[in-house]
């Protein structure tokens, strides 16, 4: 139905119509780390999948949507235990 990607591009179009907003930052979550004990952050980050886009669903979703990687961040839920505890910050540019 590709309701994410009109919610994103919602949110981007309403940025850019304010002044003085030139971008879009905040965190999602490596959501399958947890299915890859043996990787660290950084491997599972840049794992790819056969496509060659990023294997993680959600952070898939983010870059194709434009969105860039701008960091990884440990302690950023350490009870969610499905990401492991980490953050991904990204940014929208507008």
């Amino acid at each position: 139905m590709g309701c994410g990607r009109k919610l994103i591009d919602r949110q981007i179009d309403f940025a850019s119509k304010l002044d003085g907003i030139s971008r879009i930052i905040g965190f999602t979550r490596p959501v399958r780390f947890h299915q890859f004990p043996q990787l660290s952050i950084d491997e599972y980050v840049e794992r790819r999948s056969e496509s060659g886009r990023v294997a993680d669903p959600v952070l898939s979703f983010h870059l194709d949507s434009g969105a860039r990687l701008v960091s990884v961040h440990s302690d950023f839920r350490p009870t969610d235990t499905e990401s492991r505890g980490y953050g991904i910050l990204i940014e929208y540019p507008i």
